[in-house]
């Protein structure tokens, strides 16, 4: 029968209090240590845009599936308050405010299932593990994944486990929010949407009760993922925008080799907690452990596809996920199961110890643009403004909100949906060019490629090569020349 259930419970303010301290020593950290992942600069770049109200803005908020709209609106706030600054204020306040909602998911979970002091033990042990702690400080939206899976899987382990309205709820937000987080979250979604369905037809229910849970569970996956589809139509015109480049072919390289022996102990660990529950007959525990093994076999189903799946995104989930099913394989252990505490603490030490051990986690490449880059930027201002002092650059899909600074001045202009006719028509009496970059990774899913076949290495009727300026290439845009009247 699906209850809520309310108890009281202490106050939290200490709790609170013991996060935003947290979350402010990690955001000065990552300040001072200045090493903000790479697409940190794309997304503070679209917030900007976004801030001025620009078509462009919202272009790039809802046209493509490879770069989602939450990871920006969550940055939207800070950037809002840091403009005229170059530092990664927002995306480093962003992944530490959600590496702090990771442990406090994480604590809040297995706090209600009376883990007791295990999960409070966990939850440090994942703070002080290098990979969770340098994600924490690099800008980058892995915190982001981390933070909602724990808050979908806990609530989807609580629905199986207590079959609370609470919990659902809490699995049915986590889900609708990853659903616009990342895409290489979906298969995890669908598995973990498998699970739910299930657990419905095992288990026996009332008439209608069914219908019920899943009209709950999907209604805010739906809802999200119906907003995201219309605003494609409201801003790009089609429905189906942002996941055309689906069903395009990918770039020639793949991904680097997944790796399995560091999530060897992690594996052991999930074997270990999966027979604890079978013998204690607890299908949760079972689930779990499934649900937290599966991001490396999707990650590895990822790797076969030519699409350029970001797989480290899936791997980074491994760890909280594994912490968050022992802690639950220790729930409730009182009178002659209380040694499962102790066993779920060493089991998260033997699993955060070895990146101490061997090889710390290195940092990303810094945010700020290159020095490489500004001086491309002046090469190809000073090579078109030779050829007509009335020169327009449109610098094509995402990647030149990371090439293109506050300095580039007029002469350029981003473009995520080129369209020579309308190019033309609003820029008479311009000499035009257009700068593509090279499509390999996820440059190679904009839309200049899946609309323009072969656009960078054959370019188009309406275009003749100009040449090349590193990763990017520059085409002139041509028309035919008009007839004049005297």
């Amino acid at each position: 029968m699906v209850s809520i259930s309310l108890k009281p419970g202490r106050s939290t303010r200490p709790l609170v209090t013991l996060a935003l301290t947290l979350w402010a020593a990690l955001t000065v950290a990552g300040m001072v240590r200045n090493q903000a992942a790479p697409e940190s600069r794309v997304m503070e770049a679209v917030c900007g845009l976004l801030l001025g109200n620009s078509d462009e803005g919202r272009q790039a908020l809802v046209s493509s599936v490879w770069w989602p709209p939450l990871p920006v609106l969550v940055r939207l706030p800070f950037a809002s308050l840091a403009t005229g600054t170059t530092l990664p204020v927002a995306s480093v306040a962003v992944s530490a405010l959600f590496g702090v909602l990771t442990l406090v998911f994480l604590t809040r979970s297995l706090a209600r299932q009376s883990a007791g002091t295990a999960g409070a033990i966990l939850s440090v042990i994942l703070l002080l593990q290098p990979a969770f702690l340098s994600a924490c400080m690099d800008g980058s939206n892995t915190t982001t994944l981390t933070a909602l899976s724990i808050l979908a899987a806990g609530g989807l382990a609580g629905w199986l486990n207590a079959r609370t309205t609470s919990e659902l709820l809490r699995f049915a937000f986590g889900a609708s929010l990853l659903l616009v987080t990342s895409p290489e979250c979906w298969s995890w979604l669908g598995l973990a949407f498998a699970i739910l369905l299930v657990d419905l037809f095992v288990r026996p229910a009332d008439t209608g009760q069914r219908e019920a849970v899943l009209l709950l569970a999907l209604s805010p996956v739906l809802y999200m993922a119906g907003l995201w589809l219309l605003l494609n139509w409201l801003v790009m015109g089609d429905w189906l925008y942002c996941v055309r480049s689906l069903v395009t072919e990918g770039p020639e390289e793949i991904g680097i080799r997944l790796e399995i022996q560091p999530f060897l102990p992690a594996l052991g660990v999930l074997a270990v907690a999966a027979c604890i529950a079978l013998v204690r007959r607890q299908v949760t525990g079972i689930m779990m452990a499934v649900l937290a093994a599966s991001p490396l076999a999707i990650a590895a189903g990822l790797q076969m596809s030519r699409l350029p799946w970001n797989e480290q995104a899936l791997l980074l989930m491994v760890t909280p996920l594994v912490f968050l099913t022992i802690g639950r394989a220790a729930a409730g252990s009182v009178g002659p199961r209380r040694w499962l505490q102790p066993l779920a603490i060493v089991a998260g030490l033997a699993i955060a110890l070895p990146p101490w051990l061997g090889r710390a986690a290195t940092g990303t490449p810094g945010m700020a643009a290159s020095p490489g880059a500004i001086m491309r930027i002046q090469e190809i201002r000073h090579h078109v403004l030779q050829r007509s002092p009335h020169a327009k650059v449109f610098v094509c899909g995402y990647e030149s909100f990371h090439l293109l600074t506050r300095d580039a001045g007029p002469v350029f202009a981003s473009s995520l949906d080129f369209n020579f006719n309308q190019v033309k028509n609003a820029y008479r009496g311009h000499t035009l060019f257009l700068l593509v970059r090279k499509p390999d990774g996820r440059s190679a899913m904009d839309s200049i490629h899946w609309q323009y076949e072969d656009m960078y290495a054959l370019g188009s009727r309406s275009t003749l090569y100009d040449g090349d300026w590193g990763d990017w290439r520059l085409f002139e845009i041509i028309e035919a020349p008009r007839r004049r009247f005297l």
